[in-house]
C-alpha cells in the first residue's frame, strides 16, 4: 500500500482522510492546513471537520503547535534540519511561496487569529450551518 505524503496532496482538490488510529491523520491534516496558509489562504477560510469533540480539540492544538514550531524554524530560533514542511515551502516554485518572510507573516497572522479557526465536529458544523 502506498503511504500518504501530505506534501504531495493537491491543495486544489477536496481531500478526505480516513484511516485507522495512529496512522498520522492529525499530522497530515495539520500539514495540509499549514500549506494552505503558506499559499495565502486565511485560517478562518479553511474548514477542518472530524467526528468527535476530542479529535477536534486535538486537531486544533496540533495545528496551533505546528504553526508555532514552524514560525520558530522560519525565524531561525530552531533548527529546520528535520522539518520536511519548511524544506518543502522553501523549494516551491509556484508564485511567492518560497519567500520565508511572507510565509512567516502569514503564519504569524494565522496564530494571532487562531480563535477563528474552523476546526469542528460534523455535528457542530451542521449546527453552525443551520443556525
Amino acid at each position: 500500500m502506498k503511504s500518504l505524503d501530505p506534501l504531495r496532496i493537491d491543495l486544489e482538490k477536496t481531500t478526505l482522510i480516513e484511516a485507522s488510529a495512529g496512522t498520522g491523520k492529525t499530522y497530515t491534516i495539520a500539514t495540509l492546513v499549514l500549506r494552505l496558509i503558506a499559499k495565502g489562504y486565511l485560517l478562518e477560510s479553511i474548514l477542518v471537520v472530524t467526528f468527535t469533540e476530542a479529535a477536534a480539540a486535538e486537531l486544533k492544538l496540533r495545528i496551533r503547535t505546528r504553526l508555532l514550531e514552524t514560525l520558530k524554524r522560519l525565524e531561525g530560533t530552531e533548527s529546520d534540519d528535520d522539518d520536511d514542511l519548511v524544506r518543502f515551502l522553501r523549494t516551491q516554485d509556484d508564485n511567492e511561496q518560497n519567500d520565508d518572510r511572507l510565509i512567516y507573516k502569514r503564519f504569524a497572522f494565522a496564530l494571532n487569529c487562531f480563535d477563528q479557526a474552523a476546526v469542528m465536529t460534523i455535528h457542530s458544523f451542521c449546527y453552525q450551518l443551520l443556525k
